[in-house]
């Protein structure tokens, strides 16, 4: 693996700073999300003349992976508000591949499933990711780590994710950080 400008990486990482690791984990992670904020405003054919935005085929995945899931946890796993949950949710309806439906003995409390249609579409996205070219290489690089490796990275990107959040969410209220001058 080589770096921009022709580097290997052990020669060029070899004498880094802690400032240094930040700016390029920093780098990593602001790539990934230019990209995938990319790839989330493009249509894609996921099934065989389906079109579907990216939030939407991951919503079905949710949905099929936890059946019988409920508005509130699917909310929570996909990161929506429940307003665009609940509206996301109508489109998939009317296009047949979810159905919302209510338990016995709780009205209040609405569930969702994939139809056959839905499981199909998911089955079909599967697939994709096993070919090459398309993920799958990532991650079987990532499935080969020692389970330690792999949950290490998982919680730091949920800490870093949660860090993010907190940013967001004092900078909404008004009481993240001012700028610290720092002299000359």
């Amino acid at each position: 693996h080589q770096r921009e400008g022709g580097l290997p990486v052990a020669d060029y990482r070899e004498n880094w700073t802690v400032d240094d690791w930040k700016v390029e984990l920093d780098e990593a992670i602001y790539q990934i999300h230019e990209y995938i904020s990319i790839d989330n405003r493009m249509s894609k054919e996921y099934y065989p003349g389906i079109f579907l935005m990216p939030r939407e085929m991951h919503t079905i995945e949710a949905v099929v992976i936890h059946p019988g899931i409920n508005a509130t946890s699917l909310a929570s796993v996909m990161g929506f508000s429940k307003g665009m949950l609940s509206k996301l949710i109508r489109e998939l309806e009317r296009r047949g591949m979810v159905t919302a439906y209510k338990k016995k003995g709780n009205l209040k409390e609405v569930h969702y499933r994939a139809t056959p249609l839905g499981r199909r579409i998911y089955e079909s996205h599967v697939q994709f990711h096993k070919m090459p070219g398309n993920g799958v290489e990532v991650y079987e690089h990532f499935y080969a780590l020692p389970n330690e490796q792999k949950l290490a990275i998982i919680d730091f990107l949920y800490q870093y994710g949660d860090m993010y959040k907190s940013f967001a969410e004092r900078e909404r209220e008004g009481t993240l950080f001012p700028c610290v001058p720092v002299e000359e």
